[in-house]
């Protein structure tokens, strides 16, 4: 049944989001493999490179292959950035045109440093969105609708404007 439904959904053109990035993440973890095999090595790559663009080009979105994604849900996968170092558990959910990235920026090669977001099980990061910087999220947090994370949260909080934490309702 499954092999029929794989079938179905290649021929009527129904992509999944998961589904690819799985399959990035799997050539980007041969070609650091194969690294000292050059025809692999390169091989492996341009197949990383084709799924990063297809992802790009299907649902505009730019999902780093070096970071971890569990079974992460995509409500509306449009304009999605997640980093290098962005490593989400199972069960998060994340809406369109959230940003997980860096916070300060390398003057001589232009670029982010590494840092790394970590989201636990259960959360949901709202529209608009913005993770920046070393960020640890808890389990079962809700990011609100065009938060700025810069900070911790804590397990059951939310997060709203600016590093604005509210705590859940049955703590005192």
């Amino acid at each position: 049944m499954k092999l029929l439904k794989n079938i179905a959904r290649r021929i009527l053109g129904i992509y999944s989001i998961t589904d690819d990035i799985a399959v990035m993440q799997k050539y980007a973890r041969l070609a650091e493999r194969y690294h000292r095999n050059l025809i692999f090595y390169k091989l492996f790559s341009l197949l990383k490179v084709y799924y990063h663009q297809k992802i790009f080009r299907h649902f505009a979105c730019d999902i780093r292959p070096e970071c971890e994604l569990g079974k992460v849900i995509f409500r509306h996968p449009l304009g999605i950035v997640i980093g290098g170092g962005a490593k989400l558990a199972d069960g998060v959910i994340i809406h369109q045109n959230v940003t997980f990235g860096a916070l300060t920026f390398d003057e001589i090669e232009r670029r982010g440093v590494f840092c790394q977001q970590i989201v636990g099980e259960n959360s949901i990061i709202c529209t608009g969105a913005k993770v920046l910087g070393d960020v640890h999220i808890g389990k079962n947090c809700i990011i609100g609708a065009n938060a700025v994370v810069t900070k911790d949260v804590p397990d059951g909080y939310t997060a709203v404007g600016f590093n604005k934490l509210i705590p859940p309702k049955n703590s005192v």
